[in-house]
């Protein structure tokens, strides 16, 4: 195998899965298999993860650690832009 970066390799493990399972050549196309297989790519399934921790957050469903953790935008400035009413890393 080439080298490939860290970040790529859980999606590339993960199509190698796919067709070990289905029995397909290693050069075979995955997009069909993971709807057929009703399985969430690993990019899928990593923003679905940050959309729930967003969503706990801004409900205030999250532990006491992470009261802080984000910056309403007009909090940190007084300046009305397009990211008005959004959050920022703090």
């Amino acid at each position: 195998m080439s080298r490939v970066s860290n970040a790529l390799m859980p999606t590339i493990l993960q199509k190698r899965a796919i067709r070990v399972i289905v029995g397909y050549t290693y050069r075979a196309s995955t997009v069909a298999r993971f709807e057929e297989l009703n399985m969430m790519k690993f990019e899928s399934i990593n923003k679905y993860q940050i959309g729930i921790f967003v969503y706990k957050y801004v409900n205030g469903k999250l532990p006491i650690g992470f009261k802080d953790f984000f910056v309403r935008v007009e909090d940190s400035h007084g300046y009305l832009t397009r990211a008005t009413g959004g959050m920022v890393r703090q």
